[in-house]
Order: structure tokens, then C-alpha cells, then sequence
């Protein structure tokens, strides 16, 4: 699946950052096909080309990092959000700054709930189908936003990973999206209700760019990234704002506790 590729997109680059700094000759490259020919296909692989590439017919695509217009204005005056790992530093800051736009009502989905100011905060595993299925049925149905804020880091060289150490990664991050967001999306259409209007989820810079040391983190965020594409594709059938923002380092937040 699109998901499924762009995990292993975010995991190759952040194995290739690390072999670059390990000083390996190890080439490393993803290679998407869709509707080539098997001598297209072996015409690129032995191509010097470094960059990750989608292989379509008579046609090979490279992504680009390109600016975007950050002026462009989105209204959230009287929704209602819910945030995903919401008691965290970067869960917190969001449902402040939501508030201060004008939602109407922000609640914080955590496995550790906590009183915080202004918002309603429930006790939620979104890695849980069960969990979250609960918390869908009694509150799903009012929901206009998702915010995946939830995450595990799990630092480590990609050596010392392994299935384990990635599905700990994978389950709260991406699992936990895919859980929620089916959920969510099904209260609503059991009310008649359209989709959500806002489908954002938190990724990282680590699965564009890769970082050593952080296999498992690239693979959950890149993951998140191909959601994001895969939803914006499919507007007809799912009429929302989707968005995978690939943040970089904050002052709070797993980031500030990286020794």
C-alpha cells in the first residue's frame, strides 16, 4: 500500500544517513514503480541517480522540497478538535493555540490524562481499537478536527532495531492515526455526517530528510506523510483537509529531551 511504501521511504533515509556518517559506500534508495516496464526499471537502477524516485511510465519523478504560502487563511472559529497525544508539550501548545483562533472546544486524547485549562481531556490509547472505539461512540460524532500529536521516539542505530522496537514505534504514531481517524469518520457517518473537515497529523523533518539513529522514527512519520498524500487523492470520496507537517526540532517535546 501507498502507507506501507512510505514507511519504508522514511526508514531508508534515515539508514542512509547513518551510513553516510559511518562512512559506508552503501548505496541506499527507494524506487517506486508504477506502470514501467521491467528494462525501465533496470535502466534506473543502474543510473548514478541518488534520490528516491517514483517510476511511472515513459517518466521518472524526483521529489522536491518547494515553500509554501503560509498566509493562506483557515478557519477553525466554533469547531471542535480532538488531539491525540494532547497532555503532551506539542498537544498542548496546539489546543492554546486552536483556542486562541476561536474552535469552540478542544479535547485531549491521552493515556495519562491531566488537567489542563480551557479543554477536556479523556483517558484514550489511540493504539487501542478498543479504546479508541469507546471514546468514538460517545464523542465521535461532534468531532470537525483531528490533531495525531501522539508519538514514540525510540532513538537507537538501526542495528540495535528491531520488530519490536518498530511496532512500538509504529503504534502510537501510526496505528494510532489510522485507528482514530476510521473511527471518528465512522460516528459522523452513523449521524449522517460528513468526514472530518481537518485530518493534521505530526510528522517529522526525519522522514524527508533522515535522521541517524532514528530508523523506527522515520519509518512511523513517513507512514504519516503517505496517509496524508493518499487522503489528499481521494477528495471525492473523503472531502477534507489532509496534512502531514514535518516539523522540525522544538524547544519542547521528545526533540528536547534528545541527548
Amino acid at each position: 500500500s501507498s502507507v506501507a511504501a512510505g514507511c519504508v521511504e522514511g526508514l531508508m533515509r534515515a539508514a542512509r544517513r547513518e551510513a553516510g556518517l559511518a562512512g559506508s559506500a552503501l548505496l541506499l534508495r527507494t524506487l517506486a514503480v508504477n506502470d514501467a516496464s521491467h528494462g525501465d526499471v533496470a535502466e534506473e537502477l543502474l543510473r548514478d541517480r541518488i534520490d528516491d524516485a517514483l517510476l511511472a511510465k515513459d517518466e521518472v519523478c524526483v521529489r522536491r522540497l518547494q515553500p509554501v504560502d503560509e498566509s493562506m487563511p483557515v478557519s477553525v472559529k466554533g469547531l471542535t478538535f480532538a488531539i491525540s497525544g494532547g497532555t503532551g508539550a506539542l498537544g498542548q501548545r496546539t489546543a492554546k493555540h486552536l483556542l486562541e483562533r476561536g474552535a469552540s472546544r478542544i479535547l485531549l486524547l491521552a493515556r495519562n490524562p491531566t488537567t489542563v485549562d480551557g479543554c477536556e481531556v479523556y483517558k484514550v490509547d489511540v493504539s487501542s481499537p478498543e479504546s479508541v472505539s469507546r471514546f468514538a461512540v460517545e464523542h465521535g460524532s461532534a468531532i470537525d478536527g483531528l490533531i495525531h500529536a501522539a508519538g514514540l521516539c525510540g532513538d537507537g542505530a538501526l542495528q540495535s532495531r528491531d520488530l519490536d522496537s518498530l511496532r512500538k514505534a509504529l503504534k502510537p504514531k501510526l496505528d494510532g492515526a489510522l485507528l482514530l481517524s476510521a473511527a471518528i469518520d465512522a460516528a459522523r457517518q452513523a449521524c449522517h455526517k460528513p468526514p472530518v473537515q481537518y485530518d493534521v497529523a505530526f510528522s517529522s523533518i526525519s522522514s524527508l530528510l533522515g535522521n541517524a539513529g532514528q530508523t523506527d522514527y522515520a519509518c512511523s512519520n513517513g507512514g504519516l506523510d503517505a496517509r496524508a498524500r493518499y487522503l489528499s487523492s481521494v477528495r471525492g470520496r473523503r472531502p477534507r483537509t489532509s496534512l502531514s507537517i514535518n516539523w522540525g526540532p522544538w524547544r519542547c517535546g521528545m526533540a528536547s529531551l534528545a541527548k
